[in-house]
């Protein structure tokens, strides 16, 4: 027993230093991205993984670098980042470097688990070989707003095969546009695709008037049927689901470019799948909330207890279903559903009334459930 105490104390100051002196010795939290590997034209899925060792991280930033001239990178949010209920936000410093930032007004640590979805893009003209997909520059802040420690792994996207061999829009690519995730196609829609070269080269937006079933060349039919467009470019459509074409359980769809087939995926059917749109356009974060006096919800700009709220919902379906608000968990009053202004108003507008007894806070979980489908998790809104 003597012994065993004495080389205890004998270690004890050692690993003190160690602690203190050089923190790296502690395992640090981990950032992570796979490898993948794709025909030029393809478009590719990699989850950016965020491992916490134990670390109360509620803030992260960093760089994702890669080739543009072979590859185009699109991020949207996952279950991780909307678990944590904060924001996404990402700017381009420079031509080969994405800069990403996510924060909330919540303490909540980040947990394990995906918090990006990564779309690459490869170009048809992508020459065969192995480019670079790194991760840089990345800090890690705690609710105090200190820097701990951060480790990453990165892999490589590897180009081979033959152009013909691509496969440029999975059926992951084919999401809610409100929540820019994945799942069934319903009735009036607007869904966002994400895939490699499905439209023009030069971006093009619906009038303002009217949708149009073809935006310099691009379409998309959905069980044959023709869906009106809001946006075609280069690696993004934006379109609303025709309501006969979800008459069936699966949904074949394809997208045309100056009439020859560029894409084609199958998506299951449903009488609803509610979203609600966010102020950063992720799916995840503060909804867009229109407080009783027409203003944006915002964590500086709350809505009162008790008043009245307006959410922006997409997939609501054909409208002949109940829907039902929650907000932190308790039940919101429903005061009205109405149609939104403008070419799309398959877009719901939904008037309810905050619950009197709810607490303050400035992130306050909320759900819209439309029949038996709600809306995915990690979107927010002020309560004062």
């Amino acid at each position: 027993m003597t012994r065993r105490a004495s080389v205890c104390g004998t270690w004890r100051g050692p690993l003190a230093f160690l602690l203190l002196f050089y923190p790296a010795f502690i395992r640090a939290a981990e950032l992570s991205l796979p490898e993948r590997t794709g025909a030029p034209g393809s478009s590719l899925t990699a989850p950016l993984t965020f491992t916490a060792q134990g670390a109360a991280i509620t803030g992260l930033q960093f760089d994702i670098q890669y080739d543009s001239s072979v590859m185009n990178v699109t991020f949207t949010a996952g279950e991780g980042l909307r678990a944590a209920g904060k924001n996404l936000y990402s700017v381009q410093p420079g031509y080969n470097q994405r800069r990403i930032l996510i924060v909330g007004s919540n303490q909540k640590p980040l947990p394990d688990g995906v918090l990006l979805n990564t779309f690459i893009n490869l170009y048809s003209n992508a020459k065969p070989g192995t480019y670079a997909f790194t991760v840089s520059n990345a800090l890690a802040t705690n609710s105090a707003g200190d820097g701990l420690p951060l480790s990453v792994t990165a892999g490589n996207i590897i180009v081979e095969g033959a152009h013909d061999q691509a496969v440029r829009l999975s059926p992951d690519g084919v999401m809610n546009a409100a929540s820019m995730t994945a799942g069934p196609l319903a009735p009036g829609e607007v869904i966002t695709l994400i895939g490699s070269e499905l439209g023009p080269v030069y971006p093009v937006q619906a009038a303002a008037d009217h949708l149009d079933t073809e935006l310099n060349g691009a379409r998309v039919l959905l069980n044959g049927v023709a869906a009106g467009l809001l946006y075609a470019g280069p690696n993004q459509i934006n379109a609303v689901v025709p309501p006969e074409a979800t008459e069936a359980e699966m949904v074949s769809l394809e997208v045309q470019a100056e009439g020859a087939t560029r894409a084609q995926a199958a998506v299951p059917a449903a009488s609803a799948s509610p979203a609600l749109f966010t102020a950063d356009a992720t799916g995840a974060g503060q909804a867009v909330v229109f407080n009783q006096d027409s203003s944006l919800n915002s964590a500086l700009n709350p809505a009162q207890r008790g008043s009245e709220i307006i959410l922006l919902l997409n997939g609501a379906g054909s409208g002949q279903s109940a829907v039902s608000v929650m907000i932190a968990g308790q039940a919101a009053g429903m005061l009205d559903l109405a149609p939104s202004p403008g070419i799309v108003p398959s877009l719901m507008l939904v008037r309810c009334r905050v619950p009197d007894q709810i607490p303050a806070n400035p992130t306050a979980a909320l759900i819209v459930t439309v029949g038996t489908f709600a809306s995915p998790s990690g979107v927010t809104l002020a309560i004062q």
